[in-house]
């Protein structure tokens, strides 16, 4: 990986690192564009190839009729994933950063993904594996039942992760531009998710907890590969128990149905333990020298404590600061920074003085021999320092061997206009 700095924020907030607030509104828009030429192309692809009008109308009506019908599945599987390639060229398109829509590292994490599917896919395999061992297969295992194990392993996977794009990706993030609240970002997304299911109260019911979980996931993840995999897991339990004949089996099969889809959010409920702050990416802190971080009661700036990074990269504690470690001001071209550092507590607030709107930010600089970062935790082997800042909306982290975390103001475009202020605070102590 490359030196230089990268915008590190929660999942919903990463579409907010461009200024244009009406940037996610091109994307939205260029996405169901372009999902919509997709889709016709696939429907009419489909139609000459196994695909009949009578199949396509019973997809549309008729759920016990697709899913009887392989080619039908893969119809409405394959047009549904054609918005991965619609979400992915819209955000290309509107200059979003790229791998931001997958996770915090701007990439596929596989794994995460790994992990996901062994927590959430394995128990409901073995169940559903064990249900077949005990009580056998109701429907013939023919040509058409093959022909849905491979519908159910290349279509539907891409179907779940369109899904997640839409309304776990694209969507919040979205919402994430012009709202702080992870809450409302995924709210937001959450009923367009539910009502894009035909089914009856009991089955919107149903999408709306998965869509909640698949949510929150997302969230304490920082990325949709959880997500994704619980997705894949649940739809293909759905599908293979419609076209094996089990669903349409009842009692103790009924039973086992149910304790899978237990055994599924049973384990994305460890995923949401074990994925606590990870909402951000740890950089690697190995080969960073070693500096002593602030004590609460002590002083946060000078040789013991932390640096003050300004715009530009600018080593602001190597200044002339007017004033003490306390309280200081400095003055630079376009510039003017205030500080009062005391007691575990570091306020800083700065002035745009130049004529144009500029970027401005905190850079907090703690160097370990050998340590460890978890959001804005750091540990080492002596003492675990938290970390606790005001007023920012994300981090930019330097690899080694600088080691800093930066946090960025509130700012609603990200850029400070000229005559404003901004103060950001830091609270700073040792768990």
């Amino acid at each position: 990986m490359d030196d230089a700095p990268k915008v590190i924020a929660p999942y919903h907030r990463l579409n907010r690192t461009r200024p244009d607030w009406w940037r996610p509104l091109v994307e939205l828009g260029l996405a169901a564009v372009f999902g919509l030429l997709f889709q016709i192309a696939w429907i009419i692809a489909m139609m000459f190839g196994p695909v009949t009008l009578e199949s396509l109308t019973a997809m549309l009506f008729e759920r016990d009729e697709w899913s009887a019908d392989p080619a039908t599945s893969l119809m409405l599987f394959g047009g549904i994933a054609t918005g991965i390639p619609a979400v992915l060229l819209a955000a290309r398109i509107s200059g979003r950063p790229r791998g931001t829509l997958w996770s915090v590292e701007r990439r596929f994490r596989w794994r995460r993904f790994g992990q996901a599917l062994l927590f959430i896919t394995l128990p409901a395999a073995v169940l559903q594996a064990l249900d077949v061992a005990l009580y056998g297969m109701p429907a013939p295992v023919d040509r058409t039942f093959w022909l849905h194990v491979a519908v159910a392993c290349t279509a539907l996977p891409l179907q779940c992760v369109a899904e997640e794009l839409i309304f776990r990706g694209m969507l919040p993030q979205a919402m994430g531009t012009w709202m702080r609240s992870a809450w409302l970002a995924y709210l937001v997304a959450l009923p367009i998710f539910v009502i894009g299911h035909p089914y009856g109260a009991s089955g919107l019911i149903s999408v709306a907890i998965f869509g909640a979980l698949a949510s929150l996931l997302t969230h304490r993840t920082g990325g949709l590969e959880a997500a994704i995999a619980l997705h894949i897991t649940l739809n293909a339990t759905v599908y293979f128990g419609e076209f094996s004949g089990i669903a349409q089996d009842f009692g103790i099969r009924q039973l086992l149905a149910a304790l899978t889809v237990l055994a599924m959010y049973g384990g994305a409920g460890l995923l949401l333990l074990l994925g606590v702050n990870t909402t951000v990416a740890p950089p690697q802190l190995d080969s960073v020298r070693v500096r002593s971080l602030p004590h609460p009661s002590g002083e946060l700036l000078g040789a013991r404590g932390i640096d003050v990074v300004g715009p530009g990269g600018v080593v602001l504690c190597e200044m002339p600061w007017r004033g003490d470690s306390s309280n200081a001001e400095l003055a630079v071209p376009g510039w003017r920074f205030r500080y009062t550092a005391l007691h575990g507590r570091f306020n800083l607030r700065c002035t745009n003085t130049g004529p144009t709107p500029q970027p401005v930010y905190l850079a907090i600089v703690p160097h370990f021999a050998r340590g460890q970062l978890q959001g804005l935790v750091l540990h080492d082997a002596h003492r675990t320092v938290k970390l606790t800042p005001t007023g920012a909306t994300g981090m930019v982290v330097w690899h080694p061997p600088e080691g800093g975390i930066c946090a960025g103001p509130e700012l609603r475009d990200t850029l400070l206009l000229p005559g404003k202020s901004v103060q950001i605070e830091l609270t700073i102590e040792v768990v």
